[in-house]
């Protein structure tokens, strides 16, 4: 069965990504999904890849927000795709057939 209650980390929190992952899983979240805008590749491929860690010291899903790539580089279970980002057949290529990929879809021109 899926989790019932997604958490996506913020920017502008006052708790860092980590931490907000961190919180989320203590309060019984068991879905993150990692929601850091504007970082250099290898700065957000390394804070993926720590709460994806976190996720599965507490059985949980991790997906990365916008990028096939970053979600594949941090062993991440999935993406979730804005309008701007990769396609999901794309996504699908660069991250297998196992992988979740999500998308928005308040935009039907995409």
């Amino acid at each position: 069965m899926a989790p019932r209650l997604q958490f996506l980390t913020l920017d502008d929190a006052p708790l860092t990504h980590l931490e907000q992952a961190r919180a989320a899983l203590r309060g019984g979240v068991r879905w993150i999904q990692v929601r850091a805008k504007g970082r250099a590749e290898e700065e957000w491929v390394a804070l993926a890849r720590a709460i994806v860690a976190l996720c599965r010291e507490h059985g949980a899903t991790c997906v990365v927000n916008d990028s096939p790539r970053v979600a594949r580089l941090a062993g991440a279970d999935g993406v979730h795709l804005g309008p701007d980002d990769a396609t999901p057949t794309a996504a699908r290529r660069e991250l297998g057939e196992q992988a979740i990929v999500g998308a928005t879809l308040n935009f039907p021109a995409h």
